[in-house]
C-alpha cells in the first residue's frame, strides 16, 4: 500500500498569504527533498517506480484537506441564498505495518476541525494477501456503493457508503474474475431481536491493464444505511431489505466512463412513496490529453431519496503542473423536487456549488 503526504485545500475565495506559502513550502519539499525521491521520471516525463526497492516495516501517509466553496441556494417563492462554507478542515493520518510478507496491520485515523477538534477510527483491520485468497478482518470500508470518481464534492452515491467491523474474504477465481463475501453484526435491531448477522457479495470482472472493471453487489440489509435515509424513525425500517451496487469502469486512449448504481430490492420503510425504496445512479465521463490535462462531466439521479437532489449535473477541470502538484475547479447544479429538501421548514428548489481545490501530494511510496 502507498505511503504519502497528500494536502488538498480547496477554496472558491483567494487564499491568504499563510495557505500560499503553506503550499509552496509543501511543494519544495517534494522536489528538494530525498525522503520522497523513490519515483523518477523518464524522458518522456513518465513516472518509474523501482520495483525492487524494499518497503519499510511500517508506512505513513496523510490525506489533508481545508475546504472553502460558494453555495447558492434557491428555494420555492423565495429569494436566493448565498453562503461561503469553511474553511473546513479534515484529515485522514494511516498506518500501515507489514507484519510480514502477506500481512499488514492497517489504522485510518479521521480528524474534522469543525466548531471544534473530532476524531475517530474510520478503519482498523488486520488484511492477509496470499497469490489467490484475501482476507480483511476489522473495521472497515463495506465494499457497497462506494465508486472511484475524479469529482472534488461527494455523489448521490453517498447514501450507501458505510464502515464497519467485519470479516471479508476474496478468492481469485482466475481469467479476470474475483469473488468476495463479508459478514458483520448488525447495529441496527428492526424487531427488538438479539443481534442478528449481516453481510453481502460481490463478483467482478476486470482486465489485467485495469482498463475495464465491472462488479455486481449484493448486501442483505440496507437498514445498516438507514442514517442516512433522511429522517426516518427506526421503527419504521423492515428487517432485512436487501440492496444491490452495480459498478462500472472503462478507459480507451485519453477517455474514460464511470458509472454507479445502488437500489433496495424492497421498501425500506413502512411509509408510504416517496421515500420507501431508494436508488441512485450515477455516470462520468472524462477525458485526459496527456499528463496534465482533466476534463470530466457526471450526470446523477436518485429516486426516493430524501435530503438528495433528485438530479444532479457537475462539471469538473483539473490541471496537474506535475505529478505532486494539480489544480481543480468543479460547478456542480443539484436539482430538488418538491418534499425531497433536507429541511422541513422550506422548500430547495436548486443548489449551485462552486469548489476549487489545489491538491499537492507527497509521496515516498507507490
Amino acid at each position: 500500500m502507498p505511503g504519502y503526504l497528500s494536502v488538498n485545500i480547496r477554496r472558491y475565495t483567494t487564499m491568504s498569504n499563510k495557505a500560499i506559502k503553506f503550499l509552496l513550502l509543501l511543494w519544495a519539499m517534494v522536489h528538494c527533498s530525498p525522503v520522497f525521491a523513490s519515483a523518477d521520471e523518464d524522458s518522456n516525463g513518465e513516472v518509474e517506480n523501482d520495483a525492487d526497492a524494499e518497503r519499510p516495516p511500517l508506512l505513513f501517509y496523510a490525506e489533508i484537506e481545508v475546504e472553502k466553496s460558494k453555495h447558492t441556494t434557491r428555494l420555492i417563492g423565495e429569494n436566493d441564498e448565498v453562503e461561503q462554507d469553511g474553511p473546513i478542515i479534515s484529515g485522514n493520518f494511516i498506518f500501515d505495518y507489514l507484519l510480514n510478507e502477506t500481512s499488514i496491520l492497517l489504522l485510518d485515523y479521521e480528524v474534522d476541525v469543525d466548531e471544534g477538534l473530532h476524531g475517530q477510527v474510520e478503519e482498523l483491520y488486520l488484511a492477509t494477501d496470499l497469490e489467490s485468497w484475501a482476507l480483511k478482518l476489522g473495521r472497515q470500508a463495506i465494499p457497497f456503493g462506494q465508486p472511484d470518481s475524479e469529482f472534488i464534492n461527494e455523489s448521490v452515491l453517498e447514501f450507501a457508503e458505510f464502515n464497519k467491523t467485519a470479516v471479508l474474504t476474496s478468492f481469485d477465481l482466475g481469467a479476470g474474475f474475483t469473488l468476495a463475501g463479508y459478514a458483520f453484526d448488525s447495529s441496527v435491531d428492526t424487531r427488538d431481536d438479539d443481534h442478528q448477522l449481516d453481510g453481502g457479495a460481490l463478483v467482478s470482472y476486470s482486465l489485467e491493464n485495469e482498463s475495464l472493471y465491472f462488479g455486481l453487489g449484493y448486501m442483505s440489509d440496507l437498514a445498516e444505511v438507514r442514517d442516512s435515509l433522511g429522517d426516518i424513525d427506526r421503527n419504521t425500517v423492515l428487517p432485512r431489505t436487501a440492496g444491490l451496487d452495480l459498478q462500472l469502469f472503462y478507459a480507451y486512449a485519453d477517455w474514460g466512463l464511470i458509472m454507479g448504481h445502488v437500489e433496495a430490492l424492497d421498501s425500506v420503510t413502512l411509509l408510504e412513496k416517496p421515500f420507501n425504496k431508494p436508488s441512485a445512479t450515477t455516470l462520468e465521463v472524462f477525458y485526459q490529453p496527456g499528463n496534465h490535462w482533466l476534463l470530466a462531466g457526471r450526470i446523477e439521479h436518485s429516486r426516493e431519496l430524501e435530503d438528495f437532489p433528485e438530479r444532479q449535473h457537475s462539471i469538473l477541470v483539473r490541471y496537474a503542473v506535475d505529478q505532486h502538484l494539480s489544480f481543480g475547479l468543479e460547478y456542480q447544479s443539484s436539482q430538488f423536487d418538491a418534499g425531497h429538501s433536507n429541511d422541513d421548514d422550506i422548500e430547495i428548489d436548486n443548489v449551485s456549488v462552486i469548489s476549487l481545490e489545489v491538491s499537492i501530494d507527497l509521496q515516498s511510496f507507490r
